[in-house]
C-alpha cells in the first residue's frame, strides 16, 4: 500500500503486506478520516492495520475472520470500527480499538464486493454479487432491508455524508438511487452507461455524483434531478475507481 504527500507529490510512505505462503495481494483499502491508520482487506483472508505515521503494522485481524478474499473495506469517521465483506457472503464489523471482531453480518448470498458507511456512521450499505443493496443498522447490527432492481452484479455502492441517499452501480449497465428513509428506489428513471459501471462517488456538498465504468468514461450526475451534467473521455481501459 502506497501512500503519498499530494503537497509535495511524493511518495510518503509504503505499508507491506507481511509474506506468509504465498505472495498476498491487496484487494481494498481504506483510512480512518484523520489519516493515521490504514486497514486494506487481502487475498489472504485478512485485515492488514497499519499505523501511517509510524509506517507500523499494528494488527493482522484474522481470528474469526473471513474465510475468503476480502473484497471491500470502510471505515467510519471516528476510526473506531472497521467494516469488511468479500467472498464468503458476511460482513464483519471490527473494533478498531481493542482490534477484536464484535459482529458478522448475514444477508447476501453471494460475494460482498462494496461497502459505505454514512458520516454518523449508524447505517452501512452493501452491495453484492446476488444483485442486491442491503442496508444495516450498526448500532443494532441488524439487516435493515434488502433493495431490489439490478439484475446482475452491484460493482459499487456510495452513501451520501448525510445519510439520506445512496447510490449503486451495477453490471447490469445501470445506476440508481436509493431512499434511504424510506428504504426504497427514489426514481424509476434508467441511468445508464454503454457497459457496466464500476465505480461510484457522491461530491462533499452532496450535489453531484460521478460515475465510472468499462466504457472507459468518468459520468457527472446532477442529484436534483438526477440527470447528465457531462461525459468525460480520456481513458482507455475500464475504470476502477473514481473520487470527488
Amino acid at each position: 500500500v502506497s501512500v503519498w504527500d499530494l503537497t509535495s507529490m511524493s511518495l510518503r510512505t509504503q505499508l507491506t503486506v507481511p509474506k506468509t505462503t504465498k505472495e498476498p495481494m491487496v484487494l481494498s483499502v481504506a483510512a480512518t478520516a484523520d489519516a493515521t491508520r490504514c486497514v486494506a482487506g487481502t487475498s489472504e483472508a485478512s485485515l492488514r492495520v497499519w499505523d501511517v505515521e509510524d509506517s507500523k503494522l499494528v494488527a493482522s485481524l484474522e481470528a474469526q475472520g473471513h474465510t475468503g478474499i476480502v473484497l471491500a473495506v470502510a471505515v467510519n469517521a471516528e476510526g473506531t470500527k472497521c467494516f469488511s465483506a468479500g467472498s464468503d457472503r458476511l460482513v464483519r464489523v471490527w473494533d478498531l480499538v481493542e482490534m477484536k471482531l464484535l459482529a458478522k453480518l448475514g444477508g447476501h448470498s453471494y460475494h460482498v464486493s462494496s461497502l459505505s458507511i454514512n458520516a454518523a456512521g449508524t447505517r452501512l450499505v452493501s452491495g453484492g454479487n446476488d444483485n442486491s443493496v442491503r442496508v444495516w443498522d450498526v448500532e443494532n447490527q441488524k439487516l435493515e432491508a434488502s433493495l431490489e432492481g439490478h439484475v446482475s452484479w452491484v460493482m459499487a455502492v456510495t452513501v451520501l455524508s448525510d445519510g439520506s441517499r445512496c447510490m449503486s452501480a451495477s453490471r447490469d449497465c445501470t445506476l440508481r438511487v436509493w431512499d434511504l428513509e424510506q428504504l426504497r428506489r427514489q426514481s424509476d428513471r434508467q441511468h445508464r452507461h454503454a457497459s457496466q459501471v464500476t465505480a461510484l462517488a457522491f461530491t462533499h456538498d452532496g450535489t453531484r455524483a460521478l460515475s465510472g465504468g468499462e466504457d472507459t468514461t468518468v459520468r457527472v450526475w446532477d442529484l436534483s434531478e438526477f440527470k447528465p451534467v457531462a461525459t468525460l473521455e480520456g481513458h482507455k481501459r475500464s475504470i476502477g475507481f473514481v473520487a470527488a
